[in-house]
């Protein structure tokens, strides 16, 4: 029963309101009724513009800020210095993927008529070693002849066209049954085979937002490192979902404390690295399964980059965290079965705990005049020839073939990581543990310098902006002791000729890039430059000199030039 004192309290609240809608009342009587009609629709929207604003992704200040450049950039002048600055950059990008392109001759059109066998395998050659150091492609895949044979058989094969080719979509479903099992999958698992490991993120994300949709999220959100796959970033984008990075360590790992306040009724998905793609740390995937399971959040580990080292690690003794469908938190995993599988060609899967995770990713259409079509990834059809090598290499290769080939990789990497921290002025970030070794440079070495002279050797150094740091993948070619000899060797010489000429940092165009990306006040100047650097991939080069390109063609389809696959052949030699 209420109280005295209670109902006491209730009466002046009462009383307080009556008399608000009083003085409200009394305010309005110079008002007419469609006045107040429309003075109270405008501050409902309003109130509904700030709840959106309030709740975007990008916050009132920096919605601010960025209007401010908008105007700023408006400006003549300023446009015109930015268009400079961007073209400017533009050459930069062109120049440096056409710096290993000699001849600078270029396929505009198609011939009129068919070349030569040997012309063509001669410019084939040519593209072959253009760049790269000669050990990547010296080491002859054991599965190589197998697999072309098998291949072949399969091209022009769609497997999602199961009536027309079902032998085809029989090795399909076997290739996703065999993953499915290395990755400790239950009878009710299923998974997808994709193109690329983009799209793999792409199915699974899918998968993540319509199971949100059942439970109406309006802004779907994903928990992640900002260590985590770029293709992620894209992926999110496309579907309209929001990715929440998450604060890490600074190896670029979560911790899965952090990572329980930022869960909230919007979280659709939270997405896991094993490894990360900028130290090569995996995340603590049993700890953080235990916080998705508990909180009923979808979960996904992003095995891309460890390809298909992972599963055979505690078969080589090496000690690694539960990260596949033994833990119950762990809903979907994406694979990429071209790193490390010797795989030729592209493919990739994502794998679904059970079935109604897999429905989730599904996109039926009922209404198409074509009649019924449904598909779990964006790709309707797939390359026969790609899943048939897939297929093939997993059956060549066996358990004891990718043991084999994770001992060879994880030893490398650690190898190439100690011998690193024995070097004065480097020091190792993250763990090493997998496929990938990161490290960052003291003064008085500047890392992307030489990162740049590195990569001029033929060497795949790629840059960390935060922290400044340089990463190394290892490969299968690249797991042997000559090849990390020299790789050190070319990096000692390096940093001697930095260290007794410090002012070439100075000059260093990748320097200056990686400083324009963390200090540019306008990020639409960053996005302008990736946006340039994306498009430069497919510009045509200029002839060196100025002179003309032996590009032409007379009506037979074939060279003017006549000694050019001679030239081709002696530089393959040389």
């Amino acid at each position: 029963e209420m109280t005295h004192q209670e109902g006491h309290s209730w009466r002046l609240f009462i009383d307080y309101l009556d008399e608000i809608r009083s003085k409200i009342n009394a305010g309005c009587l110079h008002l007419e009724s469609w006045q107040v009609a429309s003075y109270t629709l405008s501050l409902v929207f309003l109130v509904l513009y700030l709840l959106d604003l309030a709740s975007s992704e990008k916050g009132v200040a920096e919605r601010i800020r960025a209007r401010i450049f908008h105007i700023l950039r408006s400006l003549p002048w300023v446009r015109r210095r930015l268009n400079e600055d961007l073209a400017r950059a533009k050459k930069e990008f062109e120049d440096e993927l056409h710096s290993h392109d000699v001849t600078r001759d270029f396929y505009k059109f198609i011939p009129e008529r068919g070349l030569e066998r040997d012309e063509i395998r001669a410019e084939a050659e040519s593209y072959r070693w253009m760049g790269r150091k000669r050990h990547e492609l010296l080491s002859e895949k054991k599965t190589d002849g197998v697999v072309n044979e098998i291949s072949s058989l399969f091209g022009g094969m769609n497997p999602r066209d199961a009536h027309c080719y079902p032998g085809c979509r029989k090795m399909e479903s076997e290739l996703v049954r065999m993953c499915v099992s290395l990755f400790h999958g239950g009878s009710q698992s299923m998974g997808v085979v994709v193109p690329s490991a983009g799209e793999s993120l792409v199915v699974a994300l899918s998968s993540a937002r319509s199971l949100s949709n059942r439970n109406s999220v309006l802004h779907p959100t994903i928990l992640a490192s900002a260590a985590a796959a770029p293709a992620l970033f894209h992926a999110a984008k496309l579907l309209g979902m929001r990715v929440k990075i998450v604060p890490s360590k600074k190896d670029g790992s979560l911790e899965a404390a952090t990572l329980k306040r930022f869960i909230t009724s919007e979280t659709a998905l939270i997405f896991l690295s094993a490894p990360n793609h900028s130290t090569g740390t995996c995340d603590p995937i049993d700890s953080i399964a235990k916080v998705a399971l508990r909180y009923q959040i979808p979960l996904h580990v992003d095995c891309s980059l460890g390809g298909l080292i992972l599963p055979f690690l505690e078969l080589c003794d090496y000690h690694l965290s539960s990260f596949d469908f033994r833990l119950p938190g762990v809903s979907s995993i994406s694979v990429d079965l071209s790193r490390f599988s010797q795989s030729p060609s592209s493919c990739a899967l994502t794998l679904f705990r059970d079935e109604q995770t897999m429905k989730a990713s599904v996109f039926p259409l009922v209404d198409w005049p074509g009649g019924l079509y449904s598909s779990p990834s964006l790709s309707d059809s797939l390359d026969g020839s790609a899943i048939a090598s897939a297929w093939t290499t997993l059956l060549s290769t066996g358990k004891a073939g990718f043991i084999e080939i994770t001992q060879t990789v994880v030893e490398a990497t650690k190898k190439l990581a100690t011998l690193l921290a024995e070097i004065d002025g480097i020091t190792i970030l993250g763990s090493a543990d997998t496929v990938m070794v990161a490290f960052e440079t003291d003064q008085p070495y500047d890392i992307y310098h030489i990162i740049e002279v590195m990569r001029s050797k033929g060497w795949p150094l790629h840059s960390l902006v935060s922290p400044p740091a340089a990463r190394f993948t290892m490969s299968l070619p690249m797991a042997r002791d000559a090849v990390i000899d020299a790789f050190l060797d070319d990096l000692d010489t390096t940093m001697v000729h930095l260290r007794n000429n410090p002012h070439l940092a100075e000059n260093c165009a990748t320097r200056a890039f990686h400083h324009l990306l963390t200090t540019a006040p306008d990020r639409w100047l960053v996005r302008e430059l990736a946006t340039e650097r994306a498009l430069a991939h497919y510009s045509i080069p200029l002839p060196p000199d100025n002179r003309k390109s032996l590009r032409t063609f007379s009506v037979e389809g074939r060279k003017i030039s006549n000694n050019l696959i001679e030239r081709r052949k002696d530089m393959v030699k040389d």
